[in-house]
């Protein structure tokens, strides 16, 4: 790139004003600078995917842009096969519902040979650590494992040059490690990377660092100092190593914290950058005057003995899991991707519903809490999500930011002040006027913070609060929650940052693999205590490297008082946190064990092993035959039909009445319509006018169970076929028309629909418990307020998938889709003799069907 100028509003401001860059084979370049300044957007230059506005770029030895000639849209498309990206948003990147077509998404665009795709994409899993997830849908993984599936994509398609945004940003120090030696693995082989950062460890192997400031690129010397402003500068930010591998002795040492000042201590106490929290803020818990010590107050969070599991999964996320975390203090919760941290916090925020146990939040307990009670909680409880676009639903950052304070009835100029006040301590009082969706991720990741900031709660839960953020804004965030303990917040802090909770927390609480023996004997060995660590269980580690024992709860009838974690290193200090009998599901890259097998895997039953153009059409005639069906014998014959595929299936029962659950519904209308207009018959009952007779009873019979087999069918293929194999199918039954109408593109559509609605879905729900988090009248209203509050969401719904939208288009030119040229298909659909077993069953039933109708006549 040379002198290469690029602007988002047309030339009123200049992202990139002259940047220079040369990117030579087999080097790393690292590319720094704050939040907002335009590294995302120099990626997507680099990566072919967005022309500039002024300038010269040659990619991959391709000439694409110029001043004279403006952008070549065929150099930019060879010039993408040799260029991958990982974007800063990996769900966003994935296009297919299953992990290892995802992964062969790209290499198939490629037109790589068959036999080849296999070894890319087994090679491209193992180096990230997601082999046991090869068959999972990747909607159903964490942000962290998403993010892995993201880079084993870009990896497969073995590109020239990698770029990288922020690729670490969200993954555990295990799951980094493991990323960041695969980086040195592919730049061995001569690979390029470019890679985005906030985070100073990741420039160790970097052969030159690039910081992006005002427009223009300036290089950093290898003797400069990168080091943050933030008071946790002299350690790395993001220690690579486990914390279940690190000798309590060699945790990083934080000085005790003193018992609970008194509330004239707390408003004199400055924070670290010199910006103090408003005087309005809550005052800690227990505090006399004259100086007297603090009383010891009531929990502020209580889960006990909660189990939950998600509807579908065989293995529970929590189980029989207990904790108290002490009023005022402040508690680091950290884990591997996918161990349960962002479930237990959506608990915490009455966000689920556990299925087992009870939890108390801020003197609330949350199982049986009327709608006042969850009222008055979303004042004193505040949440700030993992994803920060999902939190923000406003037109600008002002209005998202008053959201909160509007809702507690607050008069205009005080929301005024908490909106200023929230925003200057962030940092973002400068974004006030702008679209939050138009920010990039660390600046909306400020911005969701200032809007839960704004409500003044006393419990705060943090959802990895400094992930995507530079260095002076992460240093930010920790005065903010340092000035906030001082205040006697409680805090629930979730992050991958070792050092900082370390620093930060009165006490940690580790959620461990539950299935990986080697991980449950380095915890005792990190403990110390062998006898307190068996299991699976969520363990405090003491910030000061001395583990007090852990009492563990089996799950019987007799409950003792849960012990105290001292955290502080005085007696009776109301910081304290305690943690016991936490058996948490792990989703992490080791095997997964065998009940948790999906069940659309060819390997779980006869039916999902089915070619699925012989399942969909051979179901598809036995739901159109079931229409037909009007005696006793085609209903028998029908029966027997819908029993032996529903079994061959291995649904199951339970499963299969949670998915039909809402039709219900609807053949009890249906059967209660026919009573009510059907009059032939021998009259059975009178009720005033209306006579229920014989022949209603059948009609409705008869009605009833066709809608059954109609039902139960279409839930067997859905439960096991993948949207992909589905759209798959789709295109092979087109295939003869390829000449008439776009086959593939249609295809391709219909997956990426059947792939993100569920994520639209889950869109919407975020933005419904944002809402409800901050108080919305979304959960706590009246009828009138919740269908309003409801509406409301439409809006950032569809902002959301325009967004997704755009996202989705800058994936597929990454990955080299083009339009019209032929596509290596890595699985093709052969019929098997099973396939023709099936089919011929399909054909028997319509026949005898068909023979039940004729006899009966």
């Amino acid at each position: 790139m040379r002198d290469v100028r690029f602007s988002h509003d047309g030339g009123a401001t200049w992202t990139l004003d002259g940047v220079d860059l040369l990117v030579r084979e087999g080097e790393r370049v690292a590319l720094v600078g704050s939040n907002g300044s335009g590294k995302s957007t120099l990626s997507l230059l680099a990566a072919g995917l967005a022309a500039p506005d002024g300038g010269t770029v040659e990619l991959a030895g391709e000439p694409v842009f110029d001043d004279a000639v403006g952008a070549r849209a065929d150099a930019y498309r060879r010039a993408r096969r040799d260029i991958g990206i990982v974007f800063q948003n990996p769900e966003d990147q994935i296009v297919t519902t299953v992990v290892s077509e995802d992964v062969a998404f790209g290499p198939e665009n490629l037109s790589t040979p068959r036999e080849q795709i296999g070894e890319r994409v087994r090679d491209a899993l193992a180096t990230v650590g997601m082999t046991a997830f090869a068959e999972a849908n990747p909607a159903d993984l964490s942000g962290g494992q998403q993010q892995r599936i993201a880079i084993a994509g870009m990896l497969a398609m073995r590109s020239r040059l990698l770029i990288l945004d922020e690729p670490t940003a969200m993954l555990d120090p295990e799951a980094r490690a493991e990323v960041l030696a695969a980086l040195d693995d592919i730049q061995a082989r001569g690979t390029a990377i470019i890679i985005v950062t906030h985070d100073a460890a990741e420039l160790a192997h970097a052969t030159r660092t690039l910081r992006l400031e005002h427009g223009r690129l300036h290089p950093v010397g290898h003797d400069a100092s990168f080091a943050s402003t933030s008071p946790l500068a002299a350690r790395p930010l993001s220690s690579p190593t486990p914390l279940s591998a690190v000798p309590s002795d060699r945790l990083p040492a934080v000085p005790p914290t003193p018992a609970t000042p008194s509330v004239d201590s707390l408003r004199d106490a400055p924070a670290t950058t010199g910006h103090p929290l408003p005087d309005s803020l809550p005052d800690a818990p227990s505090a006399t005057a004259h100086g007297m010590q603090p009383i010891a107050s009531a929990p502020a969070v209580v889960f006990d003995h909660v189990t939950f599991r998600y509807p579908g999964c065989a293995t529970a996320v929590l189980d029989d899991f207990s904790l108290q975390v002490a009023s005022g203090s402040t508690l680091a919760v950290v884990g591997r991707n996918g161990s349960g941290k962002t479930t237990f916090a959506k608990l915490l925020c009455a966000l689920l519903k556990p299925d087992a146990g009870s939890i108390r939040v801020a003197d609330v307990e949350l199982v049986h809490a009327s709608r006042g009670e969850r009222s008055a909680l979303r004042r004193r409880l505040g949440f700030i999500m993992q994803h920060p676009e999902r939190q923000l639903f406003a037109g600008t950052v002002a209005q998202d930011v008053a959201y909160g304070p509007h809702n507690q009835g607050l008069p205009d100029e005080d929301v005024r002040s908490r909106v200023d006040e929230a925003l200057r301590l962030v940092g973002a009082e400068h974004l006030s006027a702008r679209d939050p969706f138009t920010l990039s991720g660390g600046q909306q990741r400020l911005v969701a913070i200032a809007g839960v900031l704004a409500c003044h709660p006393k419990v705060l839960v943090m959802d990895e609060p400094t992930a995507s953020l530079d260095d002076d804004a992460r240093a930010r965030v920790c005065d903010i929650i340092r000035s906030l303990h001082m205040r006697g917040v409680t805090i629930i802090m979730i992050t991958h940052d070792l050092t900082m909770a370390h620093v930060l927390a009165d006490a940690v609480v580790e959620f461990p693999p539950s299935d990986d023996p080697a991980a449950r004997g380095a915890s005792a060995d990190a403990i110390g205590d062998e006898e307190s660590v068996t299991g699976h269980e969520a363990r405090p580690v003491a910030r000061d490297g001395v583990d007090e024992p852990c009492e563990k709860v089996t799950g019987g009838t007799d409950r003792q008082p849960h012990p105290t974690l001292d955290a502080s290193g005085a007696d009776g200090d109301a910081h304290a946190c305690t943690a016991v009998s936490a058996r948490v599901c792990e989703r992490s890259s080791r095997p997964m064990p065998s009940e948790t097998i999906s069940m659309s895997d060819a390997d779980y039953s006869w039916i999902s092993s089915l070619d699925p153009r012989a399942k969909m059409l051979g179901i598809l005639a036995l739901m159109f035959t079931a229409f037909a069906m009007s005696t006793w014998p085609q209903l028998a014959v029908g029966f027997v039909t819908t029993a032996a595929i529903t079994l061959a299936s291995r649904v199951g029962v339970r499963r299969l009445l949670s998915s039909v659950r809402v039709f219900l519904a609807l053949f009890v209308v249906t059967g209660l319509l026919n009573l009510a207009v059907v009059r032939d018959g021998t009259p059975l009952l009178h009720i005033g006018g209306w006579a229920i007779t014989t022949g209603g009873v059948h009609v409705a019979l008869l009605y009833m169970i066709r809608f059954a087999f109609v039902i139960v069918l279409g839930a067997v293929v859905l439960l096991t076929t993948t949207p992909t194999a589905m759209s798959s199918a789709f295109e092979r039954l087109l295939h003869p028309l390829r000449r008439w109408i776009h086959v593939q593109e249609i295809c391709l559509v219909l997956s990426l629909a059947l792939r993100f609605l569920p994520t639209l879905v889950r869109e919407a729900v975020s933005i419904r418990d944002a809402q409800a988090a901050r108080g919305g009248s979304i959960e706590s209203g009246g009828m009138t307020k919740r269908v309003r509050a409801m509406c409301a969401i439409v809006i950032p719904v569809f902002a959301g998938a325009i967004r997704h939208a755009d996202n989705l288009a800058l994936a597929l030119d990454a990955r080299c889709y083009q339009e019209g040229v032929r596509r290596t298909q890595w699985h093709p659909l052969t019929m098997r003799a099973r396939d023709w077993l099936f089919c011929g069953g399909v054909a028997l039933t319509i026949i005898l069907v068909i023979v039940a109708h004729v006899f009966n006549m």
